[in-house]
């Protein structure tokens, strides 16, 4: 319903992403979806970055969160319990849909593709703000609210990594709400 089809099969220009990494600040992703795999099932996921987890090895140079890279998600995706090996989890789904519109693989079946279904992912799951900003902002209970500083440390990561790894980053930030 998109016309992405159209655009993917477009003859002069490659727009499927291949050689991109696309990066994500938002709930986190299950990983563990075949749509952010290759054909061969290792993961499309170069890292996953989750803030909310305290007794993991935090990115270089960042002093909290738990940091897993492509290896460690091959490594629990090849396993019985995935979870065991890399917990992170995107526990309310928004950041699994917007990476799976965004750079979900083909699955022919249901008849969905996403709109980069080449490129490569980087998942930063954010923490949620501090209970003192909840409070001064007047910020509801059961309502996610994340910080700047977080965010702002997570598009410095993805910088990084996409220096490292030598690929040009698109940022997907699709945080908001109506309170």
């Amino acid at each position: 319903e998109s016309g992405i089809i159209r655009l993917h099969n477009q003859p002069v220009l490659s727009l499927k992403g291949r050689g991109v990494l696309v990066g994500f600040l938002d709930t986190g992703i299950d990983y563990t979806n075949p749509l952010f795999r290759y054909t061969d099932g290792s993961t499309r996921i170069m890292s996953i970055w989750d803030q909310t987890i305290e007794n993991g090895r935090p990115p270089a140079g960042i002093l909290y969160g738990a940091e897993y890279r492509a290896e460690e998600i091959n490594q629990a995706l090849a396993s019985d319990d995935p979870y065991a090996i890399v917990p992170s989890r995107d526990e309310t789904g928004h950041g699994t849909f917007l990476a799976g519109i965004t750079c979900g693989g083909e699955d022919v079946a249901n008849d969905f593709i996403g709109a980069a279904p080449n490129a490569a992912l980087a998942i930063v799951k954010l923490k949620q703000a501090k209970q003192y900003l909840r409070d001064f902002f007047f910020v509801p209970d059961g309502v996610a609210v994340f910080q700047e500083t977080d965010i702002m440390m997570a598009v410095t990561y993805l910088n990084g990594l996409a220096a490292i790894l030598n690929m040009p980053l698109v940022i997907c930030l699709a945080l908001g709400n109506s309170i």
